[in-house]
């Protein structure tokens, strides 16, 4: 994951902060030869692409689009990026809202009302037994990163509770431990 900031002043604007990662750098075979994948992002308003007719709606992703490119162009130093493209796929707050049904289009798990942030999200357990969370409505929240990191404690957590694995504290007790491991060991 790299995160492409060019202006400090405007890093937390609408485009401020671009995140890109290229997950066929690790495994080439989840692309065709010779090509490779990238996830771009820039937070955004979900209002930014309401009230408009779908012809503007899609000039204005196209836009943003080509924009985040000619920044990755620049920025990673990769010429020729937008031309080399055999498919995209463009996505918005908009998107996000209709086909993941996200409040405002947001992108991860931004609970509208308290608690905000990661605090109020769980772990890996609910309170039925045997059923489990994972994914980007879990704890550490959104992007590959953190959904990997999800699945692999959700893993762990299943394989502790049907004693196939020894516990691991930092783990099994959940944000809490996260926070005072962190708390302790960098404070």
């Amino acid at each position: 994951m790299n995160i492409v900031v060019e202006d400090w002043e405007k890093m937390e604007d609408p485009g401020g902060t671009l995140f890109v990662s290229m997950p066929t750098i690790l495994d080439k075979s989840i692309a065709p030869p010779d090509r490779h994948i990238f996830h771009a992002f820039t937070p955004d308003w979900c209002h930014f692409y309401d009230n408009l007719s779908p012809k503007e709606y899609k000039q204005l992703k196209e836009s943003k689009a080509d924009k985040i490119i000619a920044r990755l162009e620049s920025a990673l130093d990769l010429p020729n990026l937008g031309s080399s493209i055999s498919f995209r796929e463009v996505g918005t707050p908009r998107t996000h809202r209709r086909f993941l049904n996200r409040i405002d289009g947001s992108y991860g798990p931004i609970p509208s009302r308290p608690p905000l942030g990661m605090l109020g999200m769980p772990m890996n357990t609910t309170s039925i037994q045997n059923l489990y969370c994972v994914g980007d409505s879990t704890f550490p929240g959104q992007g590959v990163n953190a959904v990997a990191f999800s699945g692999m404690s959700c893993a762990h957590r299943v394989a502790v509770d049907i004693g196939f694995e020894d516990k691991l504290p930092i783990l099994d007790n959940g944000i809490k431990s996260i926070l005072n491991t962190i708390r302790d060991n960098f404070a």
